[in-house]
């Protein structure tokens, strides 16, 4: 699968366009090539309000990528502690 407008921006944090674009019904579960999710960008990318707010949409928090990296783990690797906080309260 091709990189998404939803995952460009959330890769590169455009909170207002990430709502958009969930609003006009962008799939917030869709993987990349690599199995990225737009919530596994957002959480490489210290993106904590498109974390909430993928959250709040009911993406799935523990889909890894091709890897076996989940968004929690990707958080706690790059230190991103306020998403880490986020996603173990979903849990």
């Amino acid at each position: 699968m091709e990189v998404t407008p939803l995952m460009n921006a959330c890769r590169r944090g455009h909170l207002p366009i990430v709502a958009r674009l969930i609003e006009r019904g962008a799939d917030i579960n869709i993987t990349d090539k690599d199995g990225n999710t737009p919530l596994s960008l957002s959480c490489d990318n210290g993106n904590i309000d498109i974390v909430n707010l993928l959250i709040d949409k009911g993406c799935d928090i523990n889909k890894p990528d091709n890897d076996g990296m989940t968004p929690l783990m990707n958080a706690c690797l790059r230190g991103h502690l306020p998403i880490v906080a986020a996603l173990i309260e979903e849990c």
